[in-house]
């Protein structure tokens, strides 16, 4: 799916957006990474979309991130691979940004996962313009200016938020309430979140920003003593910056873990003792597996983007358990089931019986039968597949007159 400059779809507009600029982890991707339906926009799992200096999206009715998606930089050869033969190497700025619409329903929106990185062109990063709905779950980092602005009137609770390597993380205009929670706010250059000077300094006119890690567990550094105006002051603070108006207690002790997934490689059952795990932990450092809930001897891994565990004998259903770690030392557990089925399915020739004359079109029936379903059965005569079947009757009306008088071999395979 391309977009010329300036194209325009119900739910987006798409400006300066580079010919074939969705890619999936390996290369192109034929269709289906970002498309529109049901009157949202969707980006599919894993895609990587790419634009140009005037590249900008506008969602109007919606966004859906369908696992872990990124918006980046033509020149960022890091994600997605490259564009050009050229080696590129992407910059705060390269491209304009996101702007997420009122008019965005909340069935049809969600952003977690959603990473957007080098943008921030004449503008914020991504914008929220006069939004509701409540949000989350997303990234902005390495933006020329602000990674992420609220307007007048937006009024989202924002959780789960990464917003590292811009130089104002989180930008409040005066007229905005929303709410941040369970958040990262670390590494920008001049705030970490900024107020409009119209912002008060007592908690019912200030920017509510509770449970944040700001880099630090003393807390974010806010050098503006307002205390007799009701405001807040941590001059002592070594984390990222705040200007005054903003509400920033409690903070964040350690680094929240969120938006954690645990997901087998090719699906829940597994054929061979040893299951592939997709991994998924924003905020986390380190990942261990085990099928033990208590983790004994198992020492934690750096984090990946796949793990691999053995499973413990015999057939059947297993749970796997992750424990993520964050940089600061606390952890947070997941689980998941896989089905281990190393043998294959039960099966036998119901009809015809073995060295049986058959002298009339007759219909050959099997019985199959395995812990993880029967995918299909397939019938063969002297080697040549005859039919397939995924009905699970697992029979089929033979015509024998076609094969010729004789002995014949029939195969049977689950």
């Amino acid at each position: 799916m391309n977009l010329a400059a300036g194209q325009a779809l119900r739910v987006a507009v798409i400006a300066g957006l580079l010919s074939g600029g969705f890619l999936p982890g390996e290369g192109l991707l034929p269709g289906g990474g970002l498309r529109a339906a049901d009157g949202g926009l969707e980006i599919a799992d894993g895609v990587v979309v790419k634009f140009g200096p005037d590249g900008e999206l506008i969602v109007l009715d919606g966004l859906i991130v369908g696992g872990q998606a990124v918006c980046t930089s033509a020149s960022d050869d890091a994600r997605g691979g490259p564009i050009d033969a050229t080696p590129a190497t992407p910059a705060p700025g390269d491209w304009r940004g996101l702007r997420l619409e009122r008019s965005a329903p909340a069935s049809l929106t969600r952003l977690d996962g959603l990473q957007i990185f080098y943008a921030g062109r004449g503008g914020p990063a991504f914008t929220l313009r006069s939004t509701l709905i409540p949000l989350g779950g997303f990234e902005v980092g390495r933006s020329a200016g602000i990674g992420l602005r609220v307007t007048s009137g937006t009024s989202s609770r924002l959780r789960d938020l990464i917003l590292t390597g811009n130089q104002v993380g989180f930008s409040a205009d005066a007229g905005s309430g929303a709410v941040i929670q369970s958040s990262v706010i670390t590494g920008n250059t001049l705030f970490g979140l900024q107020a409009d000077p119209a912002f008060g300094p007592g908690p019912a006119t200030s920017v509510e920003a509770s449970g944040v890690w700001w880099g630090h567990p003393s807390g974010p550094l806010d050098a503006g003593d307002d205390r007799a105006a009701g405001g807040l002051y941590n001059p002592d603070g070594l984390g990222n910056a705040v200007s005054d108006g903003i509400v920033y207690q409690p903070v964040a002790g350690a680094v929240p873990l969120f938006g954690l997934a645990l997901s087998p490689v090719g699906g829940g059952v597994i054929s061979v003792p040893s299951a592939t795990f997709r991994l998924r932990g924003p905020t986390a450092v380190a990942v261990r597996l085990s099928q033990d809930p208590s983790f004994a001897g198992v020492p934690f891994q750096p984090l990946s983007a796949t793990q691999t565990i053995s499973l413990s004998p015999p057939d059947g259903l297993k749970t796997i358990h992750a424990e993520f770690q964050a940089a600061t030392g606390n952890t947070a557990v997941i689980s998941t089931e896989v089905r281990l089925d190393s043998t294959g399915p039960a099966l036998a020739v119901a009809r015809p019986a073995a060295g049986e004359v058959l002298t009339r079109p007759l219909t050959v029936l099997a019985d199959a039968s395995d812990a993880s379903g029967v995918a299909r059965v397939e019938f063969y005569l002297d080697g040549v597949l005859l039919f397939t079947d995924t009905t699970n009757t697992f029979s089929f009306y033979w015509d024998i007159r076609a094969a010729g008088d004789g002995p014949h071999v029939l195969r049977v395979v689950a």
